[in-house]
């Protein structure tokens, strides 16, 4: 988007674009909707973070474990019950923090763009972030 406004504007035709300040105030009243609105939704909700070790080693925080799952697997699995392999991943996060936390009401957030907001798409460098929630 920033390679196509600079090559309009060499061609002496530069395209509109919305400033971040004219977005800025309805981002502010979206936070604060959002804020009274999920306030109500985690009442009740209790942080968990992984425990660390008492003596961390310098591996301790790296660890991996590689299951290979063919791609058309996953796939059919997708089309079979109509999910996304996006949903699998989730409810696979979901399933790994539900063992290690011993909880069933398991909460994390996803953080992506803000480019949802109308007149957002044609500003120049980040909007805003957002975190959606799954639980």
């Amino acid at each position: 988007m920033l390679f196509d406004y600079v090559k309009a504007v060499y061609k002496g035709d530069p395209p509109f674009i919305t400033q971040f300040h004219e977005l800025s105030r309805r981002i502010t009243s979206q936070e604060a909707r959002a804020t009274d609105y999920w306030g109500a939704r985690l009442k009740g909700v209790h942080p968990w973070a992984f425990p660390r070790e008492a003596s961390p080693t310098a591996d301790a925080w790296r660890a991996s474990k590689v299951v290979y799952v063919p791609k058309e697997t996953i796939d059919r699995f997708c089309r079979r019950y109509e999910v996304s392999a996006q949903s699998i991943a989730q409810a696979s996060w979901a399933k790994v923090l539900a063992i290690h936390s011993k909880r069933l009401d398991i909460v994390y957030g996803q953080v992506v763009s803000g480019r949802t907001m109308s007149g957002s798409e044609s500003v120049i460098g980040p909007v805003f972030v957002s975190t959606h929630l799954a639980r």
